[in-house]
């Protein structure tokens, strides 16, 4: 569907209205990962994006580990293969630092630390996404930096939205 035009005076169908709205998702439950530093797509953290379609973008994840160092999250974006993605993010490092203000690209695989059980940690991502086109899902993806025995939580009300803009 291509992007609307408003002009007054005009009908508000739903599917120019549909076209147009925000996508979002709200996680409902928590999801784990443990001893695994393979990339799972999260079960709950994916929106499709149409062909031919731009996007701002953003995601808030509440998430917990083990000991700084010993676990941490590591996370990447999936999208289509026509698609790119540009964002920033706020976060803690896995060194313990305050990190964020660099541009990064959808296919980087970056990190962030986690601070033991019970210690909920947030990584912030905002910006854009350009789709050619293959329409898909643009999704958020994640695993364990390093391999621990304790779980890595990606936590209920953690959440994506997109707002279409071309």
């Amino acid at each position: 569907m291509p992007f609307p035009i408003y002009l007054a005076g005009m009908r508000a169908t739903a599917g120019l209205v549909t076209s147009s709205e925000i996508a979002s998702i709200v996680k409902t439950s928590d999801q784990s990962v443990t001893s695994s530093t393979v990339l799972v797509s999260d079960t709950q953290l994916q929106l499709p994006v149409l062909a031919n379609a731009s996007y701002i973008f953003g995601c808030y994840v509440d998430y917990e580990g083990a000991a700084i160092g010993t676990g941490d999250l590591k996370h990447q974006w999936a999208q289509p293969a026509t698609s790119a993605i540009r964002f920033t993010q706020t976060y803690i490092s896995t060194a313990g630092a305050l990190g964020g203000g660099v541009t990064q690209l959808g296919g980087d695989v970056l990190t962030a630390g986690t601070a033991g059980a019970g210690v909920l940690r947030a990584l912030v991502m905002d910006g854009s996404l350009v789709n050619g086109a293959t329409p898909g899902n643009v999704v958020f993806t994640w695993a364990q930096n390093t391999s621990s025995a304790t779980a890595t939580i990606v936590h209920a009300q953690s959440y994506l939205w997109l707002l279409r803009t071309a």
